[in-house]
């Protein structure tokens, strides 16, 4: 068994940013220890860890502080410290790389480092976390980040909380090979489980940047498959930490990078290249090279799913372009007239009614089986069945043909393709379209939609827009400081929004319509009109002049509404809440052709709309074509009455008041 990294000393002990600086790192690793058990790897851990950092990324050596044994006293690691405290700037950033033998007191709940000189039962010489964190706290560093691979280091952490992945704002962030417990040295000659993830991950990255939490998620993720230990990760309380991220950058510029991704020629490198330089001066052959390798991907899966709509998946979405398209008529002609002689040779059996139900029932026996496999998440074993009823299926048997060969492609891609298309499309709608391209990549992995395609090209659109608008520094901070604030709020509100309006039913969904809150394009039934700028009230959608609107109504309600207040059941929006908003960041504008404009503080939305006698109806994927009573219309008001099911067998009353 490998040596740990701390032990019981007697019986009342128990187990890049926007101004970028120089990146500081100080290494310690101790293996000869004076008074405590030898270590096999700390050192080496921690060599192999700053070489690393040196060769693949920002770091220089003359930035590089390394304490190792007998230089890793007591005094030596204080001192350390003191020279960090002359070099490190404001702009600059910081790693602490601990590796050695750690100590906790339960009786005064006190985790140590212990130095070189440490003595056994000898707190007195040992460097408490209260100490290392005093002094890493009186640091100025722009992030400042602790990796400490000892027992017992999960002490350190004193909070932790959410973050955005932003180097822009300051942070003091702790990782920790374990919480409470004693952690695994590893093998001679190795490295501790722990430093193995670590450096193998920093030595595989390919992408420009890699944020913290990712490296964090990572060696979570993994090392239980090679030591029971838990690592976990926090934020210092009482100090500069303001939520950032560390980044770690790789040495290379774009034209280095794209030779290294198009040296390893695979999708998940073309696509961090366009992720990274959406309008690079390789995109357009890194695109190109994508749709080489997905078409290879989906004809990969379809060969291995073998069935009539794996291949005319791969036909609808290749019709005239692929490479396999011959092959892929030909499997399809073949897996047709087998079915066909299948269904020939059942029909002839089941002439007589009796015939026919015992197949049925064949049919429906796998057909149960596969669906209780499916469910408990047995995908091999359910595919299998599912499989297998194919060949008692005859016309007008329930479930479809169609159904059973979706379950099975179901079975083979998982369920993880219907996870993160849901989850990108919530992304989209918050807005945050880098993290919906990543959700939606994956899910390309995993299944075939045509749709992802185009909202992968969406995606990149609105990330390449936000690159072509620079704006000056000064403008950038102030937005990025005072957004900061606004986005963490909204986000807070919205989501106590959510909980607190799902008790209410279906009538939820006219709130979450007028602040904007909604997944697009999934309800083609009312596709959104163009806008049409004022002035060009009279001309329709293409140029040709559009009939006005067959109400009364028309003339009052064209023009911009702000929203006032909405009532529920005759209470108001914020005493059944408890929230309070600004009405006037909600609103439409009415255009005369059946044009509007639905306005949020997430941005803007185009939608039809059309008055039938006194009936409004917003054409929206949200409010779904419900007709709202016209109460009051006149230049200056406007009130709206929804009734809306709640879910339980009745309705609830919506009243929406506008004002000019």
């Amino acid at each position: 068994m490998p040596p740990q990294r701390g032990m019981e000393l007697s019986s009342s002990y128990q187990e890049g940013g926007p101004a970028q600086g120089r990146n500081h790192l100080l290494i310690i690793g101790i293996d000869d220890y004076l008074h405590w058990p030898r270590l096999h790897n700390a050192v080496r851990d921690a060599r192999t860890f700053a070489e690393a950092l040196c060769r693949h990324y920002q770091f220089e050596e003359a930035d590089v502080l390394k304490l190792f044994n007998e230089e890793a006293t007591e005094g030596g690691i204080y001192q350390a410290i003191r020279e960090l405290k002359r070099r490190v700037g404001p702009n600059d950033s910081l790693i602490v790389y601990f590796s050695g033998h750690g100590h906790y007191d339960r009786e005064f709940d006190e985790g140590y480092w212990v130095p070189y000189n440490g003595g056994r039962d000898a707190e007195e010489t040992y460097i408490s976390n209260a100490n290392i964190l005093k002094r890493i706290n009186a640091l100025d560093g722009h992030h400042i980040l602790l990796i400490v691979d000892s027992c017992f280091s999960g002490s350190l952490l004193t909070t932790t909380r959410s973050a955005q992945v932003d180097e822009h704002f300051p942070s003091r962030r702790v990782l920790c090979s374990g919480r409470l417990e004693a952690v695994s040295d590893g093998a001679p000659g190795t490295h501790s489980p722990f430093a193995h993830l670590l450096i193998a991950r920093l030595r595989e990255n390919t992408a420009p940047a890699l944020d913290t939490t990712t490296l964090i998620q990572h060696i979570k993720a993994h090392i239980g498959k090679q030591s029971k230990q838990a690592p976990v990760d926090g934020r210092l309380q009482h100090s500069a930490d303001r939520g950032g991220e560390f980044m770690f950058h790789l040495k290379v510029g774009e034209a280095d990078y794209w030779a290294r991704i198009s040296q390893q020629g695979g999708i998940e490198g073309y696509e961090q290249y366009l992720n990274t330089y959406p309008q690079g001066k390789y995109a357009a052959e890194a695109a190109r090279q994508l749709l080489l390798l997905r078409e290879d991907a989906v004809w990969a899966r379809a060969r291995q799913n073998h069935n009539e709509l794996a291949y005319r998946n791969y036909l609808r979405q290749y019709a005239g372009t692929g490479k396999y398209l011959q092959a892929a008529e030909e499997q399809l002609q073949g897996l047709e007239a087998q079915q066909e002689e299948r269904r020939k040779v059942l029909e002839k059996l089941a002439q007589q009614d009796a015939e026919r139900e015992g197949i049925q029932q064949k049919f429906q026996q796998l057909v149960d089986e596969a669906e209780g496999l499916f469910q408990q998440e047995q995908l091999e074993p359910a595919r299998g069945r599912y499989r297998e009823s194919l060949q008692y299926y005859m016309d007008g048997f329930t479930p479809s043909y169609s159904y059973i060969e979706e379950q099975i492609n179901l079975c083979a891609n998982g369920l993880a393709f219907l996870q993160h298309i849901q989850k990108g499309r919530e992304a989209m709608g918050r807005g945050n379209h880098r993290l919906a391209l990543q959700y939606f990549q994956e899910a390309a992995r995993h299944g075939d939609d045509p749709k992802l395609e185009d909202l992968i090209r969406v995606c990149r659109q609105k990330l390449g827009q936000q690159q072509a608008r620079p704006e000056p520094e000064n403008q950038q901070q102030a937005r990025a400081s005072s957004s900061r604030g606004a986005d963490g709020a909204n986000a807070a509100k919205t989501g106590r929004l959510i909980l607190k309006m799902m008790g209410w039913g279906i009538g939820a969904i006219i709130v979450l319509a007028l602040i904007g809150i909604y997944w697009p394009g999934e309800d083609p039934a009312y596709p959104p009109a163009a806008y049409t700028p004022p002035g060009q009230e009279a001309q329709g959608l293409g140029g040709s002049p559009t009939e006005a609107l067959p109400s009364s109504y028309t003339a009052l309600v064209v023009g911009s509404w702000s929203l006032e207040d909405i009532l529920i059941n005759g209470q108001p929006y914020s005493y059944v809440t408890g929230d309070f908003l600004n009405w006037e960041q909600y609103g439409y504008t009415f255009y005369a052709n059946g044009a509007a404009l639905s306005r949020t503080p997430q941005g803007n939305e185009q939608q039809t709309y059309r008055i039938q006698g006194d009936y409004i109806y917003v054409h929206s994927p949200i409010w779904g074509g419900s007709p709202g009573l016209i109460r009051q219309l006149d230049r200056h008001h406007m009130k709206l009455l929804f009734y809306i099911p709640d879910g339980m067998g009745g309705t609830m009353a919506y009243e929406v008041s506008f004002t000019r």
